[in-house]
């Protein structure tokens, strides 16, 4: 038997979330270097495509190092999937399943692209490694759209969309 003591509220400082926000990001950043399987496992599908939501979501996160936190574990999930496979998802939709932008591929990979060039800010505030990250997420994205076949002279993801971005 054990007395358990009233739930205490903490007080309402965003610090705390965000560090913990950091931290559990930082974690799953962690897991899947050391297990990438799990991003791919069909088990944990759901889970990951939820995480990833949440993780495009935090790019709009006022603290810069939650952002950056959120671009590495973004750049994981996308690059567990080959280009090739969101390029066909693209080109066929019939080919959609479940994962992270799996369904709906065009609309999401055009939403990420501008997430994350909105954070390619100039300022001697923002820091170097969470710019090469967003770069490096959008090279990939780039290998995505350079693999989406053009249908009647027209597709709404393509190079030069990319270039005027």
């Amino acid at each position: 038997f054990v007395l358990l003591k009233p739930p205490q509220t903490l007080p309402k400082n965003d610090t705390i979330c965000d560090h913990h926000i950091y931290h559990v990001l930082h974690m799953l950043v962690k897991i899947a270097s050391v297990c990438p399987g799990f991003l791919t496992n069909p088990q944990y599908v759901e889970y990951i495509e939820t995480i990833g939501e949440n993780a495009q979501g935090l790019l709009g996160h006022a603290h810069e190092w939650v952002r950056h936190v959120a671009v590495q574990l973004l750049g994981q999930i996308i690059c567990a999937t080959p280009a090739v496979v969101y390029a066909e998802t693209i080109n066929d939709p019939s080919l959609e399943r479940p994962g992270f932008m799996l369904t709906d591929s065009s609309n999401k990979i055009r939403s990420l692209t501008l997430d994350l060039i909105s954070q390619l800010v100039s300022s001697e505030e923002v820091n170097e490694k969470f710019l090469m990250q967003c770069m490096k997420l959008l090279v990939y994205i780039t290998e995505i759209v350079k693999n989406i076949k053009i249908k009647d002279g027209f597709h709404c993801l393509s190079l030069m969309w990319l270039v005027k971005r």
